[in-house]
């Protein structure tokens, strides 16, 4: 849930060896020649009321992520996400990253590093046993103005384009149903 405004204090990951991980130095001109920001990939909004908001800032939760996609469709997913949980509403959500195609190289980075083609965000919520979801791939291509309702996809194909199963433990049948649909949350995240 949100909470107060926090520092952005760009950290390299101290639990990772150096030539596995950026430093704050590697993003030097990324904005100009580029065009990206330090992306989260878990929000520091949603954390900043917990004691652990400082390690959304470690740059192992951060990828470059085009400008016009993290101030823009996916900045205003993470907060319907945030809005739907400030109403009460226990989610689960699983962001990762897409390399399915070049985008770009940082201008001042040491380390060798592929920068992500888009994203994915997979939102869930569980009553009882009913599970519904909703999954949305983003590209770095994005522009400000699109509509995140504009990019929901199936969980199926989630896991078909970035290489993994993100519910393993369902059966068959409830992962057939959950994960081939397309509507489960998006009510609920404000798509009509």
């Amino acid at each position: 849930m949100s909470g107060p405004s926090r520092n952005r204090s760009w950290k390299a990951d101290p639990d990772l060896y150096s030539h596995y991980t950026l430093e704050p130095s590697d993003y030097t001109d990324a904005y100009a020649t580029i065009d990206t920001d330090r992306g989260h990939q878990v929000p520091l909004a949603s954390f900043s009321n917990t004691a652990d908001w400082k390690l959304t800032n470690l740059l192992s939760n951060i990828t470059p992520q085009s400008s016009a996609l993290n101030q823009g469709p996916w900045v205003t997913l993470e907060t319907a996400v945030r809005n739907h949980v400030s109403n009460g509403n226990d989610l689960y959500v699983v962001t990762g990253p897409l390399y399915e195609y070049y985008f770009a190289v940082l201008p001042q980075a040491n380390e060798a590093h592929t920068i992500p083609s888009g994203y994915f965000k997979i939102v869930m919520e569980q009553s009882g046993s009913t599970i519904k979801a909703s999954a949305f791939i983003m590209e770095q291509s994005a522009s400000r103005s699109d509509n995140f309702c504009n990019t929901q996809v199936s969980i199926d194909e989630v896991e078909l384009r970035a290489g993994i199963n993100v519910m393993p433990n369902l059966s068959y049948n409830n992962a057939q149903t959950i994960e081939s649909s397309v509507f489960g949350l998006r009510t609920e995240l404000g798509c009509n």
